[in-house]
């Protein structure tokens, strides 16, 4: 009789496979070696025949067996299949919008650190160059990379402008009170010269008139 090949997990198929391919073969040769005999009585013959067509239809059936359970693993391997294909999308979609944010924070993290302060000090030259930047203003200092160095830099030449500016109006003030000092004075001895003028001419009109009173004093003794 043939495997019952119900319930055989499908690696066991091929030993099931050999064992009733056996058994059919096994069984045509006697049955055929029956129709050979001339001696072969038909119940013989029969139950030969019967044997050869059970052993026919166990292969048979182990065959179908083997196809259902290869298709029940393909199906099964190829849902497996599918659900990886989900799960690998799932997985991408995911990295793919991580990535995206990740670029949006570190876009933002860029603005904040690296575009603002550049922007803030850059404003700031345009507002001194326009002479209407206050000298007071620094820029803070959160990092020790290039855009911190910036903003140091940026501190110690507004103090160092701030300190030249201060200097100049100093110097200014000092020079508008000397010059108020010199035309004082200059006042003053265009004052002296002018008196000093004023007594030559009196001292030159009282020798005038000494010398007329005295040609007239010798005209008279005469």
């Amino acid at each position: 009789t043939g495997s019952d090949p119900s319930g055989i997990a499908l690696g066991d198929f091929a030993e099931l496979l050999r064992r009733d391919a056996a058994a059919l073969n096994d069984s045509r040769n006697a049955y055929v070696q029956s129709l050979q005999d001339p001696m072969a009585s038909p119940e013989i013959l029969a139950a030969q025949r019967q044997d050869f067509d059970i052993k026919t239809d166990a292969a048979l059936a182990t065959l179908t067996a083997v196809q259902a359970a290869g298709d029940a693993q393909v199906e099964t391997q190829y849902a497996e299949i599918l659900l990886l294909q989900d799960h690998v999308t799932v997985v991408l979609i995911v990295a793919m919008l991580a990535g995206v944010l990740a670029s949006i924070l570190l876009t933002m993290f860029a603005i904040r650190t690296v575009a603002r302060p550049v922007a803030e000090a850059a404003a700031h030259l345009q507002m001194i160059a326009n002479s209407e930047g206050n000298l007071d203003v620094r820029l803070e200092v959160t990092s020790s990379d290039e855009v911190g160095e910036l903003a140091q830099g940026f501190n110690a030449f507004v103090s160092k402008l701030r300190h030249t500016l201060g200097s100049i109006a100093t110097l200014g003030a000092d020079v508008a009170n000397a010059s108020n000092q010199l035309s004082s004075a200059t006042s003053a001895v265009s004052s002296s010269v002018d008196k000093q003028q004023m007594e030559t001419d009196q001292i030159a009109t009282a020798i005038n008139e000494l010398a007329a009173s005295a040609q007239s004093i010798a005209d008279t003794t005469s």
